[in-house]
């Protein structure tokens, strides 16, 4: 059967990951823009305050949770897509769970992730399956790590992860996968629980295709900057990470990076000078030179 995880899992790469130019089938009106994967969902969270339902929005809500179909959810999400009624999906279920029967909603969430065309309908499924117990069950965690290869459904992908044993260890495996949207969410979300992440992180945090100002402070603060900074034995590919983040950093059009810091220039001040030690790349010149002229 035809469904959004079949076109994912047959458009993988030799390396797991999608191949490039690769995009979920979606309608679009004539004059409306096309959004990459994961764009519309990540300016949301992070550029839009989402509007509380309504007490009639969510009665719908209860209803279409008490019977659940597909066309129910679509329907819905034409109004209201899925990433901006998590909590609302999740809140519901809880709040009624008595009149829900939890087979049954484990049933229509992975009938909806493994043979659904609908893209927010997807979302639902993972969305109702973050309550539930699935790391036990290897056919939903397939399809959950093949889904989460798309940047669109990476971040709900990440949320059920995060409840799985040793998830942070999964997140740096779909993080290395996702170069979009889905990669801001990784590292976002992952903990630094060991060596591996903390250094992925350092090199990598900011390596995305929107922009690396979404990552800068996570990475920061997750790669442990202030304490490499007092290590003599950094390498340079360690320095490198330090300061591609921190070039990051300065700017914040998109979101706040190096003003969070409580020295900003202090902390700037110790990255150029421990720069000096090293034989940078006419790449980090360039950092080291736009962090020296910076006006913090």
């Amino acid at each position: 059967m035809k469904s959004l995880l079949g076109l994912i899992m047959n458009n993988k790469d030799e390396n797991g990951e999608l191949k490039a130019g690769f995009s979920l089938p979606r309608e679009v009106k004539d004059g409306e823009p096309r959004f990459a994967d994961g764009a519309m969902d990540g300016i949301t969270l992070y550029h839009t305050r989402i509007t509380p339902l309504s007490d009639e929005e969510r009665d719908k809500l209860l209803g279409i949770l008490r019977n659940p179909t597909e066309s129910g959810f679509a329907a819905f999400c034409k109004d209201h897509r899925a990433v901006t009624v998590i909590d609302e999906i999740q809140n519901t279920i809880m709040a009624h769970k008595e009149e829900m029967s939890p087979d049954a909603l484990f049933r229509f969430s992975v009938d909806l992730i493994l043979q659904s065309m609908n893209i927010e309908c997807v979302k639902v499924g993972l969305i109702i399956l973050e309550l539930l117990k699935v790391y036990d069950n290897d056919v939903v965690v397939e399809a959950i790590k093949n889904l989460g290869l798309s940047d669109e459904f990476t971040i709900f992908a990440v949320f059920l992860m995060k409840h799985w044993p040793d998830g942070d260890r999964e997140i740096l495996e779909l993080a290395k996968k996702v170069h979009g949207w889905g990669r801001i969410h990784c590292v976002f979300y992952i903990d630094p629980v060991d060596e591996e992440i903390r250094k992925w992180i350092l090199i990598n945090g900011v390596d995305n295709e929107v922009l690396p100002e979404y990552s800068a402070y996570d990475s920061y603060v997750k790669a442990d900057i202030e304490n490499l900074l007092l290590r003599d034995d950094l390498s340079m590919e360690e320095m490198s990470g330090i300061l591609k983040i921190t070039d990051a950093m300065l700017n914040e059009g998109p979101v706040s990076g190096i003003s969070r810091l409580e020295s900003p220039k202090e902390y700037l001040d110790k990255v150029v000078e421990k720069s000096n030690a090293f034989k940078l790349s006419d790449e980090d010149k360039e950092r080291v030179e736009r962090i020296r002229q910076s006006d913090v």
